[in-house]
């Protein structure tokens, strides 16, 4: 099993501007943009940016076999003992 990596951070102005225009983002585009998004899981496909049709649907039925559901009362290990 892999464990976490901790990274550096790599934080920067530009990272900040980049995160400030995203939550700055007008609410009914947010609302279209997550529409979309349901969309393109329920039918596995998306319009890439090009405009060209993405087909997905053996990656999201993929995606969603895997899913494992952990039950709420479990405790999750410690990251440490995900090392190794």
């Amino acid at each position: 099993m892999v464990g976490l990596v901790f990274k550096p951070c790599q934080d920067s102005e530009a990272a900040a501007q980049q995160v400030e225009r995203t939550v700055l983002i007008d609410r009914g585009h947010a609302a279209r943009l997550g529409d979309a998004a349901v969309e393109a899981t329920r039918t596995g496909h998306y319009r890439g940016s090009s405009g060209q049709p993405v087909d997905w649907s053996a990656l999201v039925t993929t995606a969603a076999t895997a899913k494992m559901s952990i039950p709420p009362d479990v405790l999750l290990p410690d990251h440490t003992t995900l090392e190794g």
